[in-house]
């Protein structure tokens, strides 16, 4: 009886793609944590230039960076656990069809006369 397991390319694949998404939203993540801190000296200069009709825009701008960054990390991880998750749902399936396949040969065994 052979036990081998193989691991389909495809799967393989998946693998990679949700490592890099997973890479996209720890980036995104960080992108608009770093906006938020670094936004200060361009929201003076707007401050200066506008008055304080910019100090709302500017903390609006701020914020809706912040949570929007926030929002689309969480769908990019939620893609990248999807993604895993496929691949992890494919190996099961080729484990479970070469184990059917096993199953098949020896009630075939069986069923030949003598």
């Amino acid at each position: 009886m052979n036990n081998k397991r193989t691991i389909p390319v495809l799967s393989i694949i998946l693998y990679g793609l949700a490592a890099i998404m997973l890479l996209a939203a720890i980036s995104i993540l960080l992108t608009a944590l770093a906006f938020n801190r670094s936004s200060g000296n361009s929201m003076a200069t707007l401050l200066e230039a506008y008055g304080p009709v910019a100090g709302l825009l500017a903390e609006f701008l701020k914020s809706a960076v912040g949570i929007l960054g926030v929002v689309f990390a969480g769908m990019v991880m939620t893609m990248s656990a999807l993604l895993f998750t496929a691949g992890q749902l494919l190996i099961y399936s080729n484990n479970l069809t070469q184990r059917v396949a096993v199953v098949e040969a020896q009630l075939e065994a069986l069923k030949k006369p003598g």
